[in-house]
């Protein structure tokens, strides 16, 4: 598991994003997977539905590609990874508009993505760009410490190593 130090450009620029961009996908897979079983009688909008759980992960492979294949948009640069996510969204989004005007009829979880992607983005550039990340993440930090404070009063979890996210 990766640390997040105070002395990585990196973490320090971009941490919010990450965060945000992280925590979101999980959740859009869940609820895209929920409605995919929800209208499983109806084959065209379960395919619809089963293909839109696969949109938000579309996101970080053009990330990935654009970082190694264009340079104005290497990705492991602090300074320009936030081109890169943009650039990301919208090539989303236009995957997102090119299967929804395959068939507009059943094409409601390609728009249902297509927002869900725009109030991603949005989410990135407010509350990715405040110092949101580290306020957050050094609570987490002490509940992790709790935990291991714990683990290491009982049998179990003896071997404890230093703990923290920011340190």
């Amino acid at each position: 598991m990766a640390r997040i130090t105070p002395s990585d450009p990196f973490y320090q620029i971009n941490g919010g994003r990450l965060g945000i961009l992280d925590a979101a996908t999980p959740i859009l897979l869940m609820v895209f997977f929920y409605f995919a079983l929800k209208e499983r009688r109806k084959v065209q909008l379960h395919a619809r539905y089963m293909l839109a759980t696969a949109l938000p992960l579309v996101e970080p492979m053009i990330e990935r590609l654009l970082g190694h294949l264009a340079p104005p948009f290497t990705s492991f640069d602090p300074a320009h990874f936030a081109w890169t996510v943009r650039a990301a969204v919208l090539g989303g989004l236009v995957a997102a508009a090119c299967l929804y005007a395959t068939a507009p009829r059943y094409g409601r979880p390609f728009f249902i993505v297509g927002m869900a992607m725009v109030a991603q983005a949005v989410l990135v550039e407010t509350l990715g760009r405040a110092a949101f990340d580290r306020r957050y993440l050094s609570g987490l930090e002490n509940c992790l410490r709790c935990q291991c404070w714990l683990s290491r009063r009982s049998s179990v979890g003896s071997q404890c190593g230093p703990v923290g996210l920011l340190a």
